[in-house]
């Protein structure tokens, strides 16, 4: 069945004759929602709706207009943009993630928006306290300490990270593959080897004729001294999950660990308690609380 969208209209009407009664939170996707919806409940705010963007009506040229992408995140940013000076700001929050702007630099200067302490929500779980719970009680006994594996899947991650980042600022528009897929490890030696011209030449083998992989990959060393110290800033949240679970599922022990298993147990290893003292979590909870 087709998706009933709210339109702008709507929403501002709703404020005006309810005012802070009604509070809103809008973000990218269901994940989003449940994982948002959570957190607000564990924090006494449980009557404030969680909603993702596809159930409101953001128009097209709005979003091209502000040069983002006609995807979830540019709709977000897009209407609260839309919203500004509308409504009031406990009333409404657009939560979105960063993605690349941290990495660029990029700030969006709407009020009615937050975003992301980090590339993306899912690196709220890459510290070693989330990945010790997930050691302990999901991957159990995982002899490995997390501040370790945390290092020896960086490299592979943030050179990712940067590939994708030339398929977005190329326009590239290419399909990129699953990065586990073109790792290797050696469990005896404690290597982790990427096979970054292998992946690259996957993402492009459409268009192999242009040779856009010799593009991408001196884009890529163009940009990777400008990694920041943080790897939170420069990490695809389906990136770290996939490739966490594929580690850890290296070895001995952990073999016969669906592969779903890991990426669908880390989020629920994320303490609420912790996020609150996250700057964008805790500056969402000083909005709805005021």
């Amino acid at each position: 069945m087709p998706v009933e969208r709210r339109t702008i209209e709507e929403i501002v009407t709703l404020h005006e004759l309810e005012g802070s009664d009604v509070q809103e939170v809008f973000v990218e996707g269901l994940d989003d929602k449940h994982f948002f919806e959570h957190f607000l409940i564990e924090n006494d705010l449980s009557d404030v709706g969680v909603y993702e963007i596809d159930t409101i009506e953001v128009p097209t040229d709005e979003v091209i207009k502000r040069g983002l992408e006609d995807g979830n995140k540019g709709r977000v940013v897009t209407l609260a943009c839309l919203l500004e000076d509308q409504v009031q700001l406990n009333e409404i929050v657009c939560v979105s993630d960063a993605d690349f702007d941290h990495f660029k630099e990029i700030r969006h200067n709407c009020a009615l928006l937050l975003v992301s302490d980090y590339a993306a929500f899912e690196l709220y779980a890459f510290n070693e306290r989330t990945l010790g719970k997930l050691f302990r009680l999901v991957a159990k006994g995982f002899p490995k300490a997390a501040g370790l594996v945390l290092e020896q899947i960086r490299a592979p991650l943030e050179t990712a990270f940067l590939i994708r980042m030339a398929n977005q600022d190329l326009g590239l528009g290419c399909e990129v593959p699953d990065l586990h897929d073109f790792c290797r490890f050696d469990e005896k030696k404690e290597e982790l080897v990427f096979r970054e011209k292998d992946y690259v030449m996957t993402m492009v083998r459409l268009r192999i004729k242009e040779k856009l992989h010799e593009t991408v990959i001196e884009f890529v060393e163009k940009a990777r001294p400008q990694l920041k110290l943080d790897p939170r800033l420069q990490v695809h949240g389906h990136d770290f999950y996939g490739l966490l679970g594929w580690f850890i599922r290296q070895h001995s022990g952990y073999k016969g660990m669906h592969p779903t298993t890991i990426p669908s147990s880390i989020t629920a290893c994320i303490e609420m308690v912790w996020l609150s003292d996250e700057t964008m979590f805790a500056e969402l909870l000083r909005r709805l609380n005021s």
